[in-house]
């Protein structure tokens, strides 16, 4: 009788030891799903920012390549930190569908629902494209925007300039 009851005290323990887990890394995922979007939110800023010194035809030469240098590197360094940040959300989520499994709660931390629920919440083409995809691509692509204004600072300024 009193092993079966030390038995059930550990149970009982154990599934409140991975309910309070689970607890803690939904709301670290949840914590590094913002950082995630909040890192290129900031950069895009920065990127319009620098891009608006780089095509400004008042800009120096040299202030031009400047801030072109800079515009690569931050959409360089946006994409780095954008990726790190997810695979660390990526990680917690992993460790939820775990906890999720074993305690039958499948689903509930990511969006795995179903057809019904994506019929009733009205899913498309474009609520279904990957986003961190579509983020990176942009980031990437304001990147080699600066790299044109680069080399045309660099090859042709005048056509920066207007003259």
């Amino acid at each position: 009788m009193i092993a079966g009851a030390r038995r059930a005290r550990r149970t009982t323990s154990r599934r409140q030891g991975d309910e309070f887990a689970y607890e803690l890394l939904f709301l670290r995922s949840m914590e590094k799903d913002a950082l995630v979007w909040q890192t290129p939110a900031l950069a895009v800023t920065a990127q319009a920012f620098l891009l608006t010194i780089g095509l400004d035809p008042d800009t120096a030469r040299f202030a031009r390549g400047i801030a072109s240098v800079l515009g690569v590197v931050v959409a360089y360094m946006t994409c780095q930190l954008m990726a790190k940040h997810r695979y660390l959300r990526r990680l917690d989520e992993w460790k939820l569908r775990e906890l999720e499994g074993d305690s039958r709660l499948s689903g509930l931390s990511t969006h795995a629902y179903g057809d019904a629920a994506d019929e009733y919440a009205g899913a498309t083409r474009l609520t279904k494209s990957k986003s961190y995809a579509v983020w990176q691509t942009g980031l990437v692509l304001i990147g080699l925007a600066h790299l044109l204004v680069l080399t045309l600072t660099v090859v042709w300024p005048a056509g920066l300039t207007g003259d």
